[in-house]
């Protein structure tokens, strides 16, 4: 015979377990929130700067399109020694933005020199032909936009280390889901004095 007593304990003990089963995951949300705060590194002696988009490397966090210029600004105002004027700025993986890493899936998806069958250029390498899409007016318009009225532009870039992957993940929605398309790479902006 069950008690009414019984019943309680049991949906009492129910409902504990559910909010401890959830508790992790809110734990986990409550630490990404509070260490996901991109920050850009300068490295003068080797006139460098990188942009890490957090300061946890196990955080899991990305870096918006308006984040992105908001902390780029925010740095170049902050820099004023001439002597020491970087000649880079590494933005890391592209997956960690966002709006970069859909923009190359999406550059090579349209373009006529991706073979979406290989997953590569068909006439340059998968390197050579992510830095020409990040070259493009379009997209260097956006990363060159917190550059505008600073003492530095974007001169060019290098790319390395690129990943192919299923369109599938790299562009869900995608008409051709087997395309291999590129969706991350290692990215430095070069820099160089505005004119």
């Amino acid at each position: 015979m069950t008690r009414r007593s019984d019943i309680g304990n049991r949906a009492g003990a129910f409902g504990l377990r559910a909010v401890f089963s959830v508790l992790p995951a809110l734990a986990s949300f409550a630490v990404a929130a509070e260490t996901c705060a991109p920050y850009v590194e300068s490295a003068p002696q080797w006139r460098t700067a990188m942009l890490r988009a957090h300061s946890d490397a196990f955080a899991d966090c990305v870096v918006s399109e308006a984040t992105y210029v908001v902390l780029v600004r925010d740095w170049l105002s902050e820099k004023v020694d001439a002597d020491n004027v970087p000649n880079s700025l590494g933005l890391g993986r592209l997956v960690l933005y966002p709006w970069l890493s859909s923009a190359i899936a999406q550059g090579a998806a349209g373009h006529p020199d991706w073979d979406r069958r290989r997953g590569r250029g068909r006439e340059t390498d998968a390197n050579a032909f992510v830095e020409a899409l990040l070259s493009s007016p379009a997209l260097l318009g956006r990363l060159g936009e917190p550059f505008e009225g600073s003492s530095y532009r974007v001169s060019g870039m290098s790319v390395e280390k690129v990943l192919v992957g299923p369109a599938s993940a790299a562009l869900p929605g995608f008409d051709d889901p087997d395309a291999l398309l590129p969706y991350d790479a290692q990215v430095w902006l070069m820099l160089a004095p505005a004119d």
